[in-house]
């Protein structure tokens, strides 16, 4: 029996390059269990061995490509995830996980204190991993809500995505956990034959001494004042040019109402901030009408968090501090 929380989602909810999620969440000892392995051989035809110690019989080779398998375990069997060039650099899940606790370690963060959340697809070829910092590496910006330092590490065995860290700011009363943006640039690398996991240590300890500036950044979004002329041309204008109608009216029924919606009618053909909307669900930490900057930011953090698809999440994520500068708010 697992000892720590483990969600699995269904495919319609949620899913990673049209392939479903499986979610964790624990300490990072329990989590490191969950982390599969993974192997390489010649992207071929294999026959089944006759007898067991035998190897199998290869037959039609292609010279340019190798196969990446999941490893066994459990005696499960062999589960190809995606073919690679020859000269692609398979970074292990695990590898990028140790250097990960190995770095939280070396800037001092108790990892006993650390909340890891851990998604994988369905064969565990991508894999999204969150380090939520103790207490003590965050501030509440001034909404009673309190903001984590929050390390994020995403990588891929069969190269669909980019091995990339970034830091960030999770607010615990989310179920997303999406802040109001990035506050460090995050490494992208691709896997050539010479890529290796790096020393992400500067990166945490960057973050962790931005903290003071940070609370002062989120401070001044709480105090800055937000009229509804303003936000409905920018949800009208911006908001709707650059994440369409759906989000932007469920933006706007958020800062208005603090609950998420539908389309009353999908046919209607007025501006979002005019379309009829049916209220679904509240949103946690939304108050019940968006009278600053920061309000109306963990709205879009929110409708980010609501992405079935998960690079999506963080793409939009990023986005937020440009959405925001069209609303007169500086990303800096």
């Amino acid at each position: 029996m697992k000892t720590f929380t483990e969600t699995r989602l269904k495919t319609e909810e949620s899913h990673w390059l049209n392939e479903p999620v499986v979610e964790y969440r624990g300490t990072y000892d329990q989590v490191a269990e969950e982390i599969p392995s993974f192997g390489r051989r010649p992207f071929a035809l294999y026959t089944a061995p006759v007898a067991e110690g035998e190897l199998p019989f290869v037959v039609g080779e292609n010279p340019y490509y190798d196969e990446v398998i999941r490893l066994h375990e459990f005696r499960e069997q062999v589960v190809p995830v995606g073919i690679v060039s020859k000269s692609y650099k398979l970074i292990q899940h695990r590898d990028l996980f140790e250097s990960a606790v190995r770095a939280l370690d070396e800037a001092n963060v108790p990892l006993s204190k650390v909340s890891v959340f851990l998604t994988l697809t369905r064969f565990g070829g991508r894999m999204a991993l969150r380090f939520v910092l103790p207490e003590a590496f965050g501030f509440d910006p001034g909404d009673s809500h309190p903001l984590r330092l929050r390390l994020e590490c995403f990588n891929s065995v069969d190269g669909s995505t980019r091995l990339s860290f970034l830091m960030s700011w999770y607010r615990l009363i989310c179920s997303n956990g999406l802040a109001a943006r990035v506050t460090l640039a995050h490494e992208t690398m691709i896997h050539t034959e010479r890529a290796e996991v790096p020393d992400i240590r500067a990166l945490i300890i960057a973050g962790i001494e931005s903290i003071a500036n940070e609370h002062v950044y989120f401070g001044r979004a709480i105090s800055t004042r937000v009229d509804d002329a303003t936000l409905r041309e920018w949800i009208d204008g911006e908001l709707k040019k650059r994440w369409g109608a759906l989000a932007a009216a469920r933006t706007y029924l958020i800062c208005q109402t603090g609950f998420d919606g539908v389309f009353s009618d999908p046919f209607d053909k007025q501006p979002p901030s005019h379309k009829s909307m049916r209220r679904t669900e509240r949103v946690p930490g939304a108050p019940q009408k968006a009278e600053n900057v920061y309000a109306v930011a963990q709205a879009l953090s929110w409708i980010a968090g609501q992405r079935l698809e998960v690079q999506e999440q963080t793409q939009y994520m990023r986005e937020i501090p440009q959405l925001m500068q069209a609303l007169d708010w500086p990303a800096a």
